[in-house]
């Protein structure tokens, strides 16, 4: 059954990227869009790196099951206050989408932020499960197709900002 909820979390990872993979790319040079963008591109990166930071380290305890349970409690906390962080950071990608009038740039703000709500869903999966020294494959898998979601919109978003942010062709 393991291996099954594997070839699940991949998949899911895959049709994640079909959601956001192909349009951004087609977006047009768009000044408004590419300062929102701009704006919010060191958030972006700072997320994606913390969400790889916590995927690994969350891997390398499910390999090492040398854990002590001293750490067990802060990195309860720890993963707890990074859900806060990212519920509240998806917020407010959905606010700042329903201002933008580009509809390529305001998809693939919502899917930034669906992908942050996917990952705090399985780091609460995560935490449920217990952090103890024999975490639940399952969770911990989830956990990291939740990482790949994440990294497929950051890469969407990086197509897009890329796009709107081109010099339009002299004529």
């Amino acid at each position: 059954m393991g291996k099954r909820y594997l070839v699940f979390s991949a998949s899911l990872a895959l049709l994640g990227s079909a959601a956001f993979g192909v349009a951004p790319a087609s977006a047009e040079p768009d000044p408004a869009a590419c300062k929102t963008l701009t704006d919010l591109q060191p958030k972006l990166e700072a997320q994606v790196s913390s969400i790889n930071a916590i995927s690994s380290r969350e891997r390398d305890v499910r390999e090492n099951t040398e854990d002590p349970e001293a750490k067990i409690a802060s990195r309860e906390d720890q993963l707890s206050q990074t859900i806060g962080i990212q519920d509240a950071a998806a917020d407010q990608l959905r606010g700042t989408a329903d201002t933008v009038e580009n509809p390529q740039v305001s998809g693939v703000l919502n899917n930034w932020a669906d992908s942050l709500n996917s990952f705090s869903e399985a780091l609460q999966g995560r935490i449920d499960d217990g952090l103890d020294e024999d975490p639940d494959p399952k969770s911990a898998s989830w956990l990291h197709a939740a990482a790949q979601r994440v990294n497929l919109a950051a890469d969407a978003y990086r197509a897009t900002l890329k796009s709107v942010c081109a010099t339009p062709p002299s004529s």
